[in-house]
């Protein structure tokens, strides 16, 4: 019965001639209507979040501590975004400088980084003169095809 149960089998007949035995296994419930069956609908108004600082009821709403959210910058400028999916490298080379950083001016055709896709380094390319003023992926990360990478400001 043991190895029944225990393999991919859903049905099985063992027929001697003086006894016939048939087992099948019930395959057409889901574990998900045994855990049905056993649920409780609470009505949200019933539901509360009671602990020794904060008690919050289902129906009202909670806001995150100020000093929590943090502002999001508006960045000035256009991105440079990924031509294909691969890896970036911010350098040619590890141990060598980085192609660009925060801060500095490019001028159009620059490399700003290299993709690595399928084996073969391509080059992100500056396609205007601008200071760079946000590199929002970190060396050897994958990037996905159109990813913003670099934002550039115009100078």
């Amino acid at each position: 019965m043991d190895k029944f149960e225990k393999s991919s089998l859903s049905e099985m007949s063992v027929n001697d001639n003086k006894v016939s035995f048939v087992f099948k296994k019930n395959i057409g419930a889901s574990a998900v209507d045994y855990i049905n069956k056993d649920l409780v609908a609470v009505k949200p108004q019933e539901v509360a979040v009671n602990t020794e600082s904060n008690v919050v009821a289902a129906n009202e709403s909670v806001e995150a501590p100020k000093e929590a959210v943090k502002e999001e910058t508006k960045l000035e400028g256009s991105f440079v975004t990924a031509p294909v999916s691969g890896i970036f490298y911010s350098a040619s080379k590890p141990g060598e400088p980085n192609f660009v950083k925060e801060g500095d001016t490019v001028k159009k055709g620059d490399v700003l980084g290299l993709i690595e896709a399928m084996k073969v380094m391509n080059e992100l390319l500056a396609p205007k003169d601008g200071v760079v003023e946000k590199i929002n992926v970190s060396d050897e990360t994958f990037v996905e095809y159109g990813q913003e990478l670099i934002c550039l400001r115009d100078c």
